[in-house]
């Protein structure tokens, strides 16, 4: 048996907003409870408007800092944490003084080796005090055919 308040906690330990705003709100209304099972988890009970409104305000306080990686050269990849892709490029420009030649987002889970150890983004993130931040390099090799 999987209960809501299980779902509810992963949802925020995950940052996914969205589920975790929907079962806050059908708690609220009173529609289900933290001791129920999933299984009666019913999305079609949610005011939906109410729900984007709290998902907008970002009533539950998630972070909305993002992982991207910013191509510095032909090989060289730098890592920056910022709210979004624009923010992202300003600062690699603000460290390196010319823009990345691309920039994609990358997603939370994604595991880098730091040191001695492997790390989440969304773990990495935690260790940091502002944003955006450099979160550092990778260099790829040469393959020769």
């Amino acid at each position: 048996m999987s209960s809501i308040k299980n779902l509810y906690e992963n949802a925020l330990k995950y940052e996914h907003s969205s589920l975790a705003h929907y079962i806050a709100h059908l708690i609220r209304e009173g529609k289900i409870s933290f001791d129920d099972d999933v299984a009666v988890l019913d999305f079609t009970q949610a005011d939906h408007s109410n729900v984007s409104e709290s998902i907008k305000r970002n009533e539950l306080c998630f972070s909305l800092i993002k992982a991207f990686s910013l191509k510095y050269s032909d090989m060289k990849f730098t890592f920056i944490f910022a709210r979004n892709q624009q923010e992202a490029i300003d600062y690699f420009k603000k460290i390196f003084k010319f823009s990345p030649k691309n920039c994609h987002e990358y997603p939370m889970d994604f595991v880098i080796e730091k040191g001695n150890r492997f790390i989440s983004f969304r773990d990495l993130k935690r260790e940091c005090a502002q944003f955006p931040t450099f979160i550092g390099y990778y260099e790829r090799e040469m393959v020769y055919q």
